[in-house]
Parts: structure tokens; C-alpha cells; sequence
């Protein structure tokens, strides 16, 4: 993180201090998907250099299900752009990627030069000045995506669950 994105230089530089870890073994994938830390199970990002709970987790699930899985430390840690290319690629053109926790959409073919529609949802109150749910529509075609079992519009995609954040595209 560059320095002043976060409010002191000790939380820059702790949040600068993490990992990006992979999952790898002959039963990785299975092994992610149950831990279900990330949308594409062969990635967690952003952990603390020390994460013994997270190893603890993982050494229950490949315990209790007789899996081959391990974390790998990967080095250098993996830039947001190419966390956006690896969940295009899992989700075959949609997906979600996570930046310090916070989630973001991801979808590919996303009109360039074009108006888009937006639609919203607010929170019920004493919040109705925040959003629930901020929409961007893309275009009308219908994605499945395996892992969670979520069936989603190609290019209706979600930011926002906390409050508004921003919503931006990157054309693929």
C-alpha cells in the first residue's frame, strides 16, 4: 500500500507486511473450497506473515476429509491487476478478488464508451443514508459459477455491502 492510504505509517506498514498464500497439493482445490476463505479456493491473500490460526484451520480440513493440501507463501505477493486476471480466469469471466478483506466484483466484457444502467437498494433505517446494494448492468446474459453454488447475471455486478464504496470496471 502506498504510504497515507491508511491513517498511520504503522498500519501501512503492517498492511504492507502480509502475505499472499496459495494452496497447493493433489487436493488444493477441494481443500480451499472447504475452507472458504476465498472465491477461487487456491488463493488467500493479505494474511499476516504469522498465521497460525489460518494453519490451524487447514491442518482440521485435510485431517477430517484425508486431503493432500499446504500453503505456500507467494513471493513476490501478487498485484491487484493480476488477483482481477486469476478471478476472470477461475470464474471464466466473472468473479470476486478481495484487497484487504473487502470484496470486489469482478466481469470481463464490460462496454467501453457506453452508458450503463445503475440501480441501488438502501438500508432499511436508522441506515437508509447508506446503500445496501449498488448494480451495474453489463449486458443481459446468464453465468452459473461453481464453488458456492451461486448463480449470478454476467455483468449485474455488486459493490457496496458496507456502506457506499466505488464501483469502477477495468475493460479485460
Amino acid at each position: 500500500m502506498p504510504e497515507g492510504s491508511l491513517d498511520t505509517e504503522e498500519q501501512t506498514s503492517r498492511a504492507n507486511s502480509f502475505v499472499d498464500l496459495r494452496l497447493v497439493g493433489a487436493d488444493a482445490e477441494r481443500a480451499g473450497q472447504l475452507l472458504d476463505m476465498s472465491w477461487n479456493p487456491l488463493f488467500v491473500y493479505d494474511q499476516p506473515p504469522a498465521h497460525p490460526e489460518l494453519e490451524q484451520k487447514l491442518r482440521e480440513v485435510i485431517r477430517k476429509h484425508h486431503l493432500d493440501a499446504r500453503f505456500e507463501v507467494i513471493s513476490p505477493r501478487i498485484p491487484h491487476r493480476r488477483r482481477i486476471n486469476q478471478a476472470l480466469e477461475y470464474g471464466r469471466g466473472a468473479g470476486e478478488i478481495q484487497f484487504h478483506g473487502v470484496w470486489a466484483a469482478v466481469v470481463s466484457g464490460v462496454p467501453v464508451g457506453e452508458s450503463l444502467a445503475v440501480l441501488g437498494e438502501r438500508m432499511s433505517p436508522p441506515d437508509q443514508s447508506k446503500w445496501k446494494r449498488v448494480l451495474v448492468r453489463c449486458n443481459s446474459q446468464s453465468i452459473s459459477r461453481s464453488g458456492k453454488g451461486r448463480t449470478c447475471r454476467r455483468g449485474l455486478c455488486s459493490a457496496a455491502y458496507c456502506g457506499f464504496r466505488s464501483v469502477g470496471c477495468v475493460a479485460s
